[in-house]
């Protein structure tokens, strides 16, 4: 204790017994110790003890005292102090975005965006601090719609030109997705201060709109807290976004899985044996044309081989001018592709929700979907 180490131990040297006043030694010492070194009294070494005590005293309370605004800054929410710079946001909890389901999402995207940039050679490594300057968001809005609408001589540099960048691609963005800008769940200030909800909820619209070929995991939340000052106090409130639900965010529903992808995510060892027994099916009706198809993935997707077997199947003949026999670009593949499937549809072959850019794209999945539906119809037909 302070109080303990103001007395002095046994062995402490106090110097010399002091003279008595009026002794020769006291009249010898006195001249000196008014003196002292450089004509300033000499402390004793109680003043000294006392002052040290005193300067000991004020550090314990300066300690304390960081001590105790330690623990009251440990108990206040580390989030506070950080969105004191701008109102009514939503911060996200510690470990939420780490979750399997968000991961997962995460991952997805990234997978496309990287596909989708690699023309430009540019590879994304932090998910949301790339997209905070608009940049990189420029670059992807070019390569997917071939419009330079939201390109900019200068490269932003400072804050207030990464803003008005940033704008300049919401707005783009929203005109695209047709939706006004009070709609949108992400803004400037989110995406500069590399909000993830925020920048999830855009590349999640954006994957959705240009049609990215990778599957997306179906409702993915993230926990959150929802920041907001009142009366000078920053209060909060638990929250749970939801960054996909259970449709393709344009209120279609998106189908529960069938049998197909579980086939292709447990099963992948029986996919073969699957495609060979459809193969085996449409080629005994094809042979009536003098055609052969050896690759599900690739010898459908223009729709002719489609048509035909529906023809077949459903002994009547197309005119040449209803199709492309021969297709050369991507708009006749999709015509011929979207008239396949009307045949089917006017047959009453059972299909799930199948878009003709699934087939054109050689989606297997999709193609070997189309086939078993009309195996399914016409499996006991009899030629």
């Amino acid at each position: 204790m302070a109080f303990e180490a103001a007395i002095p131990p046994d062995n402490y040297d106090m110097g010399p017994p002091a003279a008595e006043p009026g002794s020769p030694a006291h009249q010898t010492n006195q001249p000196l110790a008014a003196a002292g070194v450089g004509g300033r009294r000499k402390p004793g070494a109680m003043a000294t003890l006392t002052k040290r005590l005193r300067v000991g005293d004020e550090e314990v309370k300066r300690l304390e005292e960081e001590g105790k605004n330690a623990i009251k800054l440990a108990d206040k929410p580390v989030v506070a102090d950080k969105y004191r710079r701008y109102k009514n946001k939503i911060v996200v909890q510690p470990g939420s975005l780490d979750a399997p389901p968000v991961r997962k999402l995460i991952e997805a995207v990234q997978e496309w965006l990287n596909e989708v940039l690699a023309e430009r050679r540019i590879l994304l490594r932090d998910f949301f601090e790339d997209f905070s300057d608009g940049q990189i968001l420029t670059e992807l809005l070019e390569e997917l719609t071939g419009s330079n609408e939201t390109r900019e001589s200068a490269l932003a540099l400072s804050e207030g030109d990464q803003r008005v960048k940033l704008s300049r691609v919401i707005e783009y963005v929203n005109r695209q997705l047709r939706i006004f800008d009070d709609e949108a769940k992400w803004s400037v200030d989110a995406l500069y201060h590399k909000d993830p909800i925020a920048t999830l909820h855009l590349l999640v619209a954006l994957s959705r709109l240009f049609e990215a070929p990778v599957e997306l995991p179906r409702n993915v939340r993230i926990r959150a807290l929802r920041m907001e000052e009142v009366d000078g106090k920053i209060i909060h409130e638990e929250i749970v976004e939801e960054i996909t639900g259970g449709d393709d965010g344009f209120g279609n529903r998106i189908p529960d899985k069938d049998v197909f992808d579980r086939l292709f995510e447990q099963a992948p060892d029986k996919l073969q044996a699957v495609e060979n027994s459809l193969l085996t099916f449409a080629n005994k009706h094809l042979a009536k044309v003098n055609v052969e198809v050896v690759d599900v993935g690739t010898q459908f997707h223009d729709g002719v081989n489609l048509i035909h077997l529906m023809c077949l199947l459903e002994r009547y003949c197309l005119p040449f001018c209803s199709y492309n026999i021969r297709p050369k670009n991507l708009d006749q593949k999709l015509k011929n592709a979207t008239v396949a499937l009307a045949l089917m549809a006017d047959a009453g072959v059972p299909l799930p929700a199948i878009k003709p850019d699934d087939i054109v794209h050689k989606d297997l999945k999709s193609t070997l979907r189309v086939l078993y539906g009309v195996y399914s119809k016409f499996k006991f037909y009899k030629s």
